[in-house]
């Protein structure tokens, strides 16, 4: 981009300032777009890593239709007891 000049009258002053606030405003619209691509691939990563807790979630609200914060910490929680026990209580693998 090139340098916008100062302008030399008063007409000009306001393009000159309109000029500068466009270009920041392209430059804001720019690191926000990014910003929101880089939480978005989080959130995606997140999701796909905790697809099982996110399927658990799914089948709760389909069954209670509702739920609020202490209820989804709780089938959370439960999940993970769930997930715990079924560590523990698999068979170990054949050694070949």
């Amino acid at each position: 981009m090139s340098a916008v000049t100062p302008p030399s009258n008063r007409s000009s002053v306001y393009r000159y300032l309109l000029r500068r606030r466009i270009r920041r405003g392209a430059a804001l619209a720019a690191a926000v777009d990014l910003e929101l691509k880089r939480l978005l691939a989080r959130a995606v990563a997140i999701v796909e890593s905790e697809a099982h807790l996110v399927r658990r979630l799914a089948d709760e609200l389909l069954r209670r239709r509702v739920l609020v914060g202490d209820e989804i910490e709780q089938v959370l929680r439960n999940h993970a007891r769930v997930a715990a026990t079924a560590d523990t209580t698999a068979p170990e693998p054949e050694a070949h």
